[in-house]
């Protein structure tokens, strides 16, 4: 959709809802560009495969991998088969989880169709190969014995009758009897196609870009492998009442109730050795037990926080970006949650869009961090449940910091409770 159009049309399309299969507005999908793709089996099914894995010490050691079933070999050799039918394009990546397919798609000059028709035809491909491996098994499954003496089974008054003569095209035919475009958004669709509607879309800028998406890849089935093993740390949970706000959390929530917790600010207006001063005063305080709480907003801030992260000391971190329920955190950040030295919080709604910061926001989340760093420990044996996990999206915070790989490890397992808090409502996975 062009701009102008997109214009046209927005003023009927209501209030914004998000959504992952939504097109970007004015990009025309036939140029050269790389492309990271997302798809989901429908009704999230495992079919592609078993994921299997073991554990060995700190969670960037973990090493998992997902054993395809026949259909995931199927759907592989198809994803790397696109080159064949379209020479423009080149299949870069790909990685099969057990319910969903990211992939790099490579569109090397610009083409006469659009990436949604290559997309559909490898849908097509694919949902013959899971028809003939996976529905055709259940039939088998299902039908009788040979020779059986069953009896027919009654008519229902209610069905209407199959009509003998009506053209059943097969499979990969080339030409099909055409017929009227019947409404199927009722329908269900969870025996007949292999994929959910639609799938998502990410543009890709650079090398850089391509690099970093590439070992996020690489690197799902680990991911997922912790998820697992660590699920109270990686499920967002919803209705977190801290003073006036409600947040939401994904990470270590037991972090809130540490007998210390130290708000980090520094003025914008620091100059350098204001800001070397405030970093050297803050890492003494966490060194000494306190857990640092920020939006990491200023350069100090943002500083301070980052070499605390580098430390691996545990951090409760604002954002301004709201979590959803398949948000979870990215890069660093995850195992910096498996390791139960990070809680990211939000007051604010989860959007599909970029959240322009506003000084009113930055004063919200100043505002959260002063009450959690102000507000009693709770007392003995008042621990809450923790969340459990989420198969979510990465929920990224602007001010990331980077995790140091050669730092010991904080212990997951640190004692608290939810400090001024009512109980969080987990989501469903």
């Amino acid at each position: 959709m062009t701009e102008e159009e997109y214009a046209k049309h927005k003023r009927y399309a209501g209030g914004a809802k998000p959504s992952m299969n939504r097109r970007r507005v004015g990009h025309d999908y036939r140029e050269r560009r790389l492309y990271m793709i997302t798809m989901t089996v429908e009704g999230r099914r495992p079919l592609f495969g078993r994921l299997v894995g073991e554990t060995a010490g700190a969670p960037e050691a973990a090493e998992a991998r997902v054993e395809l079933t026949p259909l995931g070999q199927r759907v592989q050799e198809e994803w790397f088969a696109v080159t064949a039918h379209h020479p423009e394009v080149t299949a870069v990546s790909l990685q099969l989880m057990p319910d969903h397919l990211h992939g790099i798609l490579f569109v090397e000059k610009a083409m006469q169709e659009h990436l949604g028709t290559i997309i559909r035809g490898f849908k097509t491909s694919t949902n013959k190969a899971y028809r003939q491996l996976v529905l055709g098994q259940e039939a088998e499954a299902a039908a009788p014995p040979p020779h059986s003496q069953q009896a027919a089974p009654a008519a229902s008054l209610s069905a209407p009758a199959a009509s003998p003569s009506a053209p059943v095209p097969s499979v990969g035919c080339a030409a099909a009897v055409p017929q009227r475009k019947r409404d199927r958004s009722h329908e269900s669709r969870e025996h007949g196609l292999l994929w959910s509607p639609g799938y998502n879309d990410h543009i890709l800028s650079n090398q850089g870009e391509l690099d970093r998406w590439r070992h996020y890849l690489a690197d799902n089935p680990r991911r997922l492998f912790l998820r697992r093993q660590f699920p109270d740390l990686f499920r967002v949970s919803f209705g977190l009442r801290i003073g006036p706000f409600c947040c939401s959390a994904v990470g270590n929530r037991f972090l809130l109730g540490y007998p210390q917790r130290k708000q980090v600010q520094c003025s914008t207006h620091f100059y350098e050795e204001d800001i070397q001063k405030a970093v050297a005063g803050y890492m003494a305080a966490a060194r000494g037990g306190a857990v640092l709480v920020s939006p990491a907003i200023s350069e100090g801030e943002k500083r301070t926080m980052r070499t605390a992260f580098d430390a691996r000391l545990p951090l409760i971190l604002i954002t301004a970006d709201g979590l959803g329920s398949y948000s979870k955190p990215g890069g660093a950040f995850f195992d910096a949650c498996a390791e139960g030295r990070l809680l990211i919080l939000s007051p604010f709604e989860h959007t599909n869009r970029k959240v322009k910061l506003t000084r009113q926001m930055c004063m919200q989340m100043n505002e959260l961090a002063r009450i959690i760093a102000e507000a009693a420990a709770p007392p003995p044996h008042s621990q809450q449940a923790a969340p459990a996990a989420s198969p979510s999206a990465p929920a990224a915070s602007p001010s990331a910091p980077a995790a140091s790989p050669s730092a010991p490890a904080a212990s997951p397992s640190a004692p608290s409770a939810s400090v001024g808090c009512a109980a969080a409502v987990p989501q469903p996975e």
